[in-house]
């Protein structure tokens, strides 16, 4: 015979899925995709939505508060800075390896940094959306 949880572990359990929940609203899922994921594990689609609808006002109740904003647009400016280091980095290389190699005779080998060049602009742009976003 299984155990009954105890109510601390029965709030835990809802608790990490309110996390869990909230993580997805954060990272732009449709609370409607959410409400759908909870009814294929079991959930009764009364209590998914109800419970989706929940955690989401306090998502957006924890967006208002300027602590959050702050920190938000903190983390936002650091993936500007380091897509624009990434960006530039990769260019330097580029540059750097293709002039090295326009100097040989008969020419050389360069390396086209492309990886870094992309990556470091998809960044800058996902921190700038990002700091536009938060900032106050």
């Amino acid at each position: 015979m299984a155990e009954q949880p105890t109510p601390e572990q029965q709030q835990q359990a809802v608790d990490a899925m309110a996390q869990d929940v909230m993580g997805r609203l954060a990272k732009g899922e449709k609370p409607e995709k959410i409400v759908a994921g909870l009814q294929r594990v079991g959930w009764a689609p009364d209590q998914a939505f109800a419970f989706v609808q929940q955690v989401q006002m306090q998502w957006e109740q924890l967006q208002l508060q300027p602590e959050f904003r702050q920190a938000m647009a903190a983390k936002f400016r650091r993936h500007m800075i380091y897509g624009a280091l990434w960006a530039v980095g990769g260019t330097a290389v580029t540059v750097g390896t293709l002039v090295s190699a326009s100097h040989k005779s008969g020419g050389g080998t360069y390396f086209v940094a492309w990886g870094a060049i992309i990556f470091g602009i998809i960044d800058f742009i996902r921190g700038l959306t990002g700091w536009l976003k938060y900032r106050q």
